[in-house]
């Protein structure tokens, strides 16, 4: 990772930790797991793949979350091999717990790293990018029990490479699991 984007990222991670509200001794947060299949959206193509974040509410519905993902396509005919594409980010989260859904909203920043590892007419070709990312994306928690529910969100993905701007999105579901 070069100098700059890890300078971003670590500047925005002390940034979201110090905005952050701490809660008041005696309180304990409740940690939220998320688990989930993700489908993204890159210019022209569609990856499929997995996402894991961890999530603490902090005060008057504000919380961080810190996420990583990957996904990837492979190919066949007179392409192939596989692209893959890993992120990381972290960033506030807003949500509102009401009695059955508890919609919520965030920004993420980031990197994602991208490796293509491919064939092409018989020649073998390798590339690998990371680059700084903006996620904000929203999403709906339905509890089916104290510890346990579903989820579904939606992101859109700004990554700043250094030739162009990716404009990506994508949409994941899966389960959640709350611990205090």
């Amino acid at each position: 990772m070069s100098g700059s984007i890890r300078n971003r990222v670590l500047s925005l991670l002390v940034l979201c930790l110090a905005a952050s509200a701490v809660p008041a001794f005696g309180q304990t947060p409740r940690w939220n797991l998320d688990l989930g299949a993700q489908a993204l959206h890159i210019p022209d193509f569609w990856f499929s793949g997995v996402n894991a974040d961890v999530s603490v509410p902090m005060i008057n519905g504000w919380g961080l979350v810190v996420e990583g993902g990957w996904a990837r396509k492979g190919e066949s005919g007179n392409v192939t091999g596989a692209v893959n594409i890993f992120n990381v980010g972290a960033g506030p989260r807003w949500s509102y717990r009401a009695r059955y859904l508890t919609p919520f909203a965030h920004v993420l920043g980031g990197v994602e790293f991208t490796s293509a590892n491919r064939v092409v007419a018989g020649v073998p070709l390798k590339d690998a990018d990371q680059a700084f990312m903006l996620q904000p994306g929203f999403g709906v928690d339905v509890p089916l029990s104290p510890t346990w529910g579903a989820f579904v969100q939606g992101d859109g993905r700004f990554v700043f490479f250094k030739e162009e701007l990716d404009e990506q999105y994508r949409v994941l579901f899966g389960v959640r699991l709350s611990v205090r």
